[in-house]
């Protein structure tokens, strides 16, 4: 298996979380020949589209869910789990996050022959790779690791300057409610990158978030964190 099948799945779940700038329309459609008409000035009324308001900053819970992000990015360790539904099975990356030594990767991909397991090592701008079994491989200077090194520090182990991407200014409260884990749960929307406003939840326990959950069509897509400026030692991979 090559490494762009790993990094496909990244991709997958940054763009179902909602991440990334949105497209431009195209402005190139087909059209021969434009002819000047009166501007109208109403315009059919769609349920999904931003409103005006939706530039004036998130909701209070909004704001509450952006900080706790902002906690974590500045934490010294933390462990994260993202459980992604797809079509042919459950995929599932996992990180060991600690800012000073590094980050250590790993992601379980199911295949015909059974679960493939890739690992990824970052430190700096050092960046080592295997599949499997395999010998660790140095993809430090390739655009492979510089890939691998974004999704993973965006989808698992995001800094603050990432957090304004997760929780937008156009975020807006639907429910907050207790968990049974025992964290406070917000419910969320916020327009993607499609233009749709998309519900999403993150459950917070002591100004620390505990799970990020999202409905996609193949699945419930989670992330976990855990260990929180606990004990999670990177070391360098032999």
């Amino acid at each position: 298996m090559s490494r762009s099948f790993p990094i496909a799945v990244l991709v997958l779940s940054l763009a179902l979380l909602g991440l990334g700038c949105r497209k431009p329309p195209n402005q190139n459609a087909n059209n021969p020949q434009v002819i000047p008409t009166k501007t109208e000035t109403s315009k059919p009324f769609d349920p999904d589209a931003p409103r005006p308001f939706d530039q004036e900053g998130p909701s209070a819970e909004g704001l509450t869910a952006r900080q706790a992000l902002k906690n974590l990015s500045v934490a010294q360790t933390y462990r994260a789990v993202m459980i992604i539904p797809t079509a042919s099975g459950t995929v599932k990356a996992s990180a060991d996050v600690n800012r000073e030594q590094g980050i250590l990767g790993k992601l379980e991909v199911p295949g015909p022959q059974g679960t493939l397991s890739s690992e990824i090592y970052i430190s700096g701008a050092t960046v080592l790779f295997r599949q499997n079994t395999s010998t660790w491989t140095d993809i430090s200077n390739s655009d492979e690791g510089r890939q691998l090194t974004n999704l993973f520090q965006n989808a698992l182990a995001p800094n603050g300057t990432d957090v304004a991407r997760i929780v937008s200014d156009n975020t807006r409260t639907i429910e907050t409610k207790e968990d049974a884990t025992g964290c406070m749960l917000y419910t969320l929307s916020q327009v993607n990158e499609q233009g749709k406003r998309q519900p999403y939840q993150i459950c917070i326990r002591n100004d620390i978030p505990s799970y990020l959950s999202l409905q996609t069509t193949a699945g419930v897509l989670t992330v976990t964190y855990t260990d929180v400026n606990g004990s999670v030692n990177v070391q360098r991979p032999q």
